[in-house]
């Protein structure tokens, strides 16, 4: 048995400590925040319930497997539910589609009536190259920490021309011939990444949506984070909260402990970091080979935050689970996230969450909305100030208005959620909502491993392998809790 401290109390954190505290291990989790899940929050006022973080999940599975291997199944702790139309988009030229949940025919059916002949055959194109880059990495990228012999062989032959390294998703719809509506709503599916640069790997997405669907928890998806928060306990762990991690102890380049705010230094055998690379290599530890690793990452360019706006309406007419409004120009908008000068999108993509959810809201004539726009979390703009913070939640809503949603006649009142928010709740610096930038290929396979140059220290999350999003830190932290192993 060996003595564990998980560092951070997001998801990954806590599948993490699930997973080792069943291997039979002693495990700690220290949160500097009052409460557990990290980037997935949950906002409560007035009888109304958001999501603060992600409100859908894709790819069930990988809870579904870490619940039913440490006791009790997910569907006895959670009800999950598929969401139907799996989307609806709305296009800046006006046509208004809806992508039926998990249906190959019934996408490909709505995408020819939507847009024309041919786009759903299109599609499918895009989605088989998905598929082919899905059976490329699963095995020696999204399930095991990868190896450098794994990486190059991801880079020939076969491997090399499903994960096309050189070619963007751009290139990729491009070289498909795909109507500019059709790029526009592949694209948007990889929000947080910049198509014109982000490898074409990203199509993954729409095959994995195709295939395993969208699903929401009753009661919010913070109910994840509490249900595994519970599991933990369940099987013996502990869990910290107000308790901030200031240094990860190392003596002799091993991982020996963590220091916490007040001083007191919990002794361990293995640490777990399960917080932004940027907070491990920056901050968290200071050795030399740390120092390295901290120095690569600040010529890595950050990710993009979220400006969040939570609506609670009354009488409003009721909306699919989640919207995504496209704007006219495409370019334009990820010039200003991704762009050399970063700006507030004056005309960006939008997403709308509607969950029809008894739970979430005080009364059958109630409804709480969330809404997320993709946005700087760096540069010049400074989210701290509640006049740009303001002014930005009242053009967001505006746009909606331009573009056939106009949810102001019925808004009893907003709260927002800004990058600075979401870095003042995580300690990620400017918010990154999916962690390090996602850029070309290259880049992808040479963040920071789940193995540290700290011998006993492992990383987890977001910023290290597989990639950020529900699905894939969930597939980090089986990653890491196997290269421990059993009591």
């Amino acid at each position: 048995m060996a003595r564990i401290v998980v560092v951070g109390a997001g998801i990954s954190g806590l599948a993490t400590a699930v997973r080792l505290a069943d291997f039979g291990h002693d495990v700690l989790v220290c949160e500097q925040q009052a409460v557990v899940g990290g980037r997935v929050g949950t906002y409560r006022k007035d009888g109304f319930t958001f999501d603060t973080g992600p409100s859908l999940l894709t790819l069930p599975a990988v809870y579904r497997d870490m619940f039913r291997k440490t006791g009790r199944p997910l569907e006895r702790v959670l009800d999950l539910m598929p969401v139907q139309p799996a989307l609806r988009l709305r296009f800046g030229d006006g046509a208004d589609i809806e992508l039926p949940n998990a249906s190959s025919s019934g996408i490909r059916n709505a995408l020819d009536d939507a847009l024309g002949p041919g786009n759903g055959e299109v599609w499918q194109a895009v989605v088989e190259h998905g598929r082919q880059v899905w059976q490329a990495v699963r095995s020696p990228y999204l399930e095991a920490a990868p190896r450098l012999t794994d990486l190059a062989r991801l880079t020939r032959g076969q491997r090399r021309r499903a994960v096309a390294p050189r070619a963007s998703l751009r290139s990729l719809l491009e070289d498909l011939r795909a109507d500019p509506r059709l790029t526009g709503a592949v694209e948007h599916l990889a929000h947080g990444a910049d198509p014109r640069r982000a490898p074409a790997a990203l199509s993954t997405l729409p095959y994995v949506i195709e295939t395993f669907g969208r699903w929401r928890v009753a009661g919010g998806m913070y109910r994840l984070a509490e249900a595994l928060a519970e599991r933990v306990t369940e099987r013996g762990g502990q869990i910290r909260t107000g308790s901030a991690v200031t240094e990860i102890v190392v003596s002799s380049n091993r991982a020996t402990g963590v220091q916490l705010g007040s001083g007191h230094v919990e002794k361990a055998d293995v640490v777990i970091a399960a917080v932004d690379a940027r907070q491990l290599y920056g901050a968290l530890v200071r050795t030399r080979a740390a120092q390295r690793v901290a120095a690569r990452l600040r010529h890595t360019k950050p990710g993009p935050g979220v400006f969040t706006l939570l609506l609670a309406l009354s009488g409003a007419p009721d909306l699919p689970p989640h919207t995504a409004l496209l704007p006219g120009d495409a370019d334009a908008a990820l010039d200003a996230v991704f762009g050399p000068h970063p700006a507030a999108p004056r005309d960006p993509a939008i997403d709308i969450y509607a969950p029809d959810d008894p739970a979430l809201r005080p009364d059958s004539t109630a409804r709480g909305v969330t809404v997320q726009v993709v946005v700087p979390g760096h540069g010049e703009l400074d989210w701290s100030s509640s006049r740009l913070v303001n002014e930005y939640a009242e053009q967001v809503l505006a746009t909606m208005a331009v573009r056939g949603i106009d949810l102001r006649p019925f808004l009893q009142w907003y709260a927002t959620r800004s990058p600075h928010d979401a870095e003042h709740a995580t300690g990620v610096p400017g918010g990154a909502a999916w962690g390090l930038g996602v850029g070309t290929a290259w880049e992808l396979l040479r963040r920071p491993g789940n193995r540290t140059p700290v011998a006993g220290l492992f990383h987890v999350g977001s910023s290290t392998y597989p990639g950020p999003g529900l699905p894939l830190v969930g597939l980090s932290s089986a990653i890491v809790s196997d290269l421990i192993g059993r009591a």
